[in-house]
């Protein structure tokens, strides 16, 4: 896996994630740039990682490999993103059924739940599912047929040390000056890509001491 800080959004809407005492929000389509502390939490390994994925999940977002395509990291998120939204959706179903029927309704149907669907937010809670449904087919359908999806094709691979990446796709110069160049008259961009560096660098640090120990 590519290190990065990037956590992209594969759903067309914002969401907002707790993180400790505060929020992440990751614009619709859009992404952000975790701070070093926050990368952290979120790094593949960690003790306790398999449930940040779940949560990851649960929001539609993803941390970005670089090593990957990114188009096929949209569509693996939205796959898992519609599997835990509908497996959440089957549960509230489920509970207002047995509800009802430990009320003493004996027949209870999809449209007398309706109502307590909408009720609960649940309906649209269902569109949002039917929409990434939609989202995903589009996806599949333009990959698919060029074996992407099922080779698992890796992203193309950078110099970095020739390559900004703190601009998305990351950027690669013909030579190392060229990106010295560009990142003195890009301030933003160096930034991002100065923290980029930095947490490649620490991940790279924290294998040696895990191989070491081993």
């Amino acid at each position: 896996m590519g290190l990065s800080g990037r956590l992209c959004n594969s759903t067309p809407w914002e969401q907002n994630i707790p993180w400790h005492r505060t929020r992440i929000i990751v614009p619709g389509d859009g992404h952000v740039e975790l701070f070093p502390e926050q990368l952290d939490d979120f790094r593949p390994g960690k003790p306790g990682s398999e449930e940040v994925r779940n949560l990851l999940s649960s929001f539609g977002v993803f941390l970005m490999d670089t090593d990957r395509s990114y188009d096929v990291q949209v569509y693996e998120c939205l796959q898992s993103t519609i599997k835990v939204r509908r497996q959440q959706y089957t549960d509230f179903v489920a509970n207002i059924r047995n509800d009802r029927i430990r009320a003493g309704q004996n027949s209870v149907t999809e449209e007398d739940l309706e109502g307590a669907i909408a009720m609960q937010g649940y309906k649209t809670f269902r569109d949002q599912i039917e929409a990434l449904e939609r989202r995903a087919a589009k996806i599949r359908g333009i990959l698919a047929p060029t074996g992407e999806l099922s080779t698992r094709r890796a992203a193309p691979k950078y110099d970095p040390e020739r390559t900004c990446f703190g601009v998305s796709p990351p950027q690669e110069f013909a030579t190392k000056l060229a990106l010295e160049l560009f990142l003195d008259e890009h301030p933003d961009a160096a930034s991002k890509h100065m923290v980029f560096i930095t947490q490649m660098n620490k991940a790279a640090k924290r294998e040696v001491a895990t191989a070491r120990e081993e």
